[in-house]
């Protein structure tokens, strides 16, 4: 495999069918047909891509039901990323009541609201679908003075994912992610820095939504927020009982960070295999922003296993938990706590949360401990993990073994299967009805393994050289071992 992550995958098994999709090519710039992104966008069918020269754009785009297909996505991307700048002047691309979109490849800077915005226009019952943002550079907003200004927000989306962009340098009150009632999607291999009220949040009635192999560095308030404080007219579904449920975090790194992840309002959540280094205040927080007892169920029923913890002795406690919260029904396991000032004292303040199985005090022996949080096969960490109850791959795409070593990466040495293998004579192409493979023929037998989203293995097939289609579900995705 030459991805970084199955998530990668995933993304394509999703949202990249393998068929024509390109009708026709609508050439942004100066010179080209179209002088505006948006004047493009609106003249596209099913399948059509707006290309997007190089240069600086600072007029707004603002689009309204503009939908492709699933077989054929409308396509809006920059030449390159670096050389295609849209810088400001407010919102600079929103995208209200459209679906089957994919936007890529491109820099957008300096914006004074957010930046880019995708939302069902209010109408609940119909959401947005199938979103794909990807390779894109978010950085230097201006934003505007007692005003929550994002990054990237999405409100009412199903079915979207957010992969390898890079987010930096957020003004007061900034969030890269902002999330309202968006459900089934996944964020993975982004880099999240300098912003004032965090990382990513998922807030409104989200659910069912991977966060995996993310980087995180001084998000400032909270790193991850599962959950929020959400007005009642925005949840969507309009009856949820939730901020957020069933949202997975894996193998993320966090440095930094007042909180790393807060839990406000979430329940039936996994924070599994992450590696968080240094926060300024704690870990982990437990609050119940939204407190109507006879609509909310109060935060609770979340696991928190197999994480590597590294804390200065600064550190406010291990969990700060608020009132009308439910502590008592949280899983915390098989974590590693180092207070790397004094190691006697790294499990204390661990009350009311009840913990089991976990090691305290040992350094978890990064490769580097300030620039490479990857652990060796010494590091105490490795073999410690709970069996079955995170992803199947590490942040380096490196499986983990049974049992898994605790933290973002795998430490033992993987003999049972290849790691990384590449041929220029294999392939795997997504169809509508499954994949594509093409093989080798060199007289030897291959195993494909079929996964689900959660990186769980589904069946393993045995294949001669040559090429087979492989039939799979729209969540599955396929890997040559």
């Amino acid at each position: 495999m030459t991805t970084r992550s199955l998530l990668l995958l995933t993304a394509v098994a999703l949202f990249v069918p393998g068929l024509p999709l390109i009708a026709t090519t609508l050439n942004v710039g100066a010179g080209k047909t179209y002088p505006t992104i948006q004047s493009a966008i609106v003249q596209t069918q099913p399948g059509d891509t707006v290309l997007i020269h190089p240069g600086t754009y600072t007029t707004s785009t603002y689009i309204v039901e503009k939908k492709g297909t699933w077989e054929r996505p409308i396509v809006i991307e920059g030449v390159s990323q670096d050389s295609v700048i849209i810088s400001g002047p407010s919102s600079s691309m929103q995208f209200v009541d459209c679906s089957y979109l994919t936007v890529q490849n491109f820099t957008m800077r300096g914006q004074k609201g957010n930046a880019l915005f995708f939302d069902d226009g209010g109408t609940i019952g119909t959401p947005s679908e199938t979103i794909i943002v990807r390779n894109i550079v978010f950085e230097d907003m201006e934003g505007a003075s007692n005003v929550n200004t994002n990054f990237l927000k999405m409100a009412g989306v199903n079915f979207f994912g957010i992969e390898n962009c890079r987010f930096d340098r957020g003004p007061v009150k900034s969030l890269c992610i902002d999330l309202v009632g968006c459900h089934g999607g996944f964020i993975a291999n982004c880099l999240l820095r300098g912003t004032t009220d965090g990382g990513i949040q998922a807030k409104g009635g989200s659910q069912d939504i991977d966060i995996i192999s993310n980087t995180f560095e001084n998000c400032g308030d909270r790193g991850i927020n599962i959950g929020g404080s959400t007005g009642l007219p925005f949840f969507r579904p309009a009856d949820a009982r939730y901020e957020a449920v069933r949202i997975h975090v894996y193998t993320n790194t966090f440095l930094g960070c007042r909180a790393s992840i807060a839990f406000a309002g979430a329940v039936g959540s996994w924070v599994v295999n992450n590696t968080i280094v240094n926060p300024t205040a704690w870990p982990f927080r437990i609050l119940q922003e939204n407190v109507d007892t006879s609509r909310f169920m109060p935060c609770g029923k979340i696991s928190i296993q197999n994480n590597i913890i590294v804390f200065r002795n600064t550190l406010n406690a291990h969990f700060n938990v608020g009132p009308n919260t439910a502590p008592e029904t949280f899983l915390v396991s098989h974590n590693l706590w180092y207070n790397s000032d004094v190691p006697s004292r790294s499990n204390e303040n661990i009350a009311p949360v009840v913990e089991s199985a976990s090691i305290y005090g040992e350094d978890p022996l990064f490769i580097n401990p300030t620039t490479d949080f990857s652990i060796s096969s010494i590091s105490p960490a490795v073999g410690k993990g709970q069996i079955s109850v995170g992803p199947a791959r590490d942040k380096r795409n490196k499986r983990y073994v049974s049992p898994p070593s605790i933290g973002a990466y795998e430490g033992a040495t993987v003999t049972s299967v290849f790691e990384n293998v590449t041929n220029e004579h294999r392939s795997i192409t997504r169809t509508t009805t499954g994949f594509i493979v093409r093989l080798p023929i060199d007289g030897q037998r291959r195993t494909c393994a079929l996964y689900d989203l959660r990186g769980r293995l589904l069946r393993r097939i045995e294949l001669n050289g040559g090429e087979h289609h492989v039939p799979a579900g729209l969540q599955e995705f396929l890997v040559v071992e």
